[in-house]
């Protein structure tokens, strides 16, 4: 095998690792901290923004424009993926959990599949029909940004709503469910 081909299998067991634990740690419950939620998108969008500043694309209207579009359109994505997570919360102790569902997770690999295989084959041209490489990547980039914060801001919004329904149950002396979840956040407590 030459050298190329190594590279790409290495790079292509390492992604499947990481998918891999993403999907197994996504298919359990895990704790979620409302107060918290905001780091991961500042993380990537910080990496985002100091990785287009490195390299920026062709400040043309017309990339600019499909990147701005691209981007919401990866938010609308996320949007979509977050309506999907289980959002849980304990009543008595106002202990939040997230449940990712597998339509979720194959979505998420689909998009990495997608961005991956992009860059590989893209990796050692300079444009495309046209369009500049490096216009390409950043918007499979903004994409993927744009689905991480509107997935984030949609399980957020559910977790406070879902936290602020358990208080006021809990201060009005309501019955409450031993766990309640997203779907029946708008419901009275039966008791």
């Amino acid at each position: 095998m030459d050298r190329q081909t190594v590279t790409y299998l290495v790079f292509f067991i390492v992604i499947a690792l990481i998918i891999g634990l993403r999907i197994w740690r996504g298919s359990r419950a895990r704790r979620l901290k409302v107060e918290r939620m905001w780091i991961r998108p500042a993380i990537i969008l910080t990496f985002l923004g100091v990785s287009i500043y490195g390299q920026p694309p062709p400040m043309t209207p017309v990339i600019l424009a499909v990147l701005a579009l691209v981007t919401a359109a990866g938010a609308v994505m996320g949007w979509y993926r977050g309506r999907m997570v289980k959002v849980s919360i304990d009543p008595e102790t106002h202990a939040l959990t997230s449940k990712a569902s597998p339509w979720g997770m194959l979505i998420f690999l689909g998009l990495v599949v997608v961005r991956v295989a992009a860059r590989m084959m893209l990796g050692q041209e300079h444009d495309v029909a046209g369009v500049p490489v490096a216009a390409i990547i950043d918007g499979l980039t903004l994409f993927y940004a744009g689905n991480v914060v509107g997935l984030q801001v949609e399980v957020w919004m559910r977790a406070k709503k879902l936290l602020a329904n358990a208080i006021a149950a809990k201060a009005a002396g309501q019955a409450v469910p031993k766990e309640l979840t997203q779907d029946h956040a708008g419901e009275k407590p039966h008791g």
